[in-house]
């Protein structure tokens, strides 16, 4: 059985997985692992908002975790390849080329 056929678009049917698809690596590969997230944005500088939940299966599954950044002014072009990375939790979060901004805060009251 070829892997590409068991590609699963997780998202379509479980919203709080941590990631989009369960992909292979490798066509060879038999077991899922590589655990997709796709977030899109439109211009020339790649942003994304990352859920609590996303940033936390990015931080477990670390190597096996992609992230793919889709922008969508540029999807049409046939050349086009959306931004790939690897283990974002590392690569994006401690890379000092990522600027982090909190839009949102959440206040709970205390006992």
């Amino acid at each position: 059985m070829n892997g590409k056929e068991l590609i699963e678009w997780v998202a379509e049917y479980v919203a709080n997985e941590g990631y989009d698809i369960a992909s292979y690596n490798q066509e060879v590969d038999n077991d899922h692992n590589r655990f997709i997230e796709v977030k899109s944005y439109a211009g020339s500088i790649p942003h994304f908002y990352w859920s609590n939940n996303e940033f936390s299966v990015a931080k477990l599954r670390q190597e096996t975790y992609w992230l793919y950044l889709v922008n969508r002014d540029e999807i049409q072009n046939p050349n086009y390849l959306p931004i790939m990375i690897q283990n974002p939790y590392e690569n994006v979060l401690k890379n000092k080329k990522w600027a982090i901004q909190v839009e949102k805060y959440k206040k709970e009251l205390t006992k």
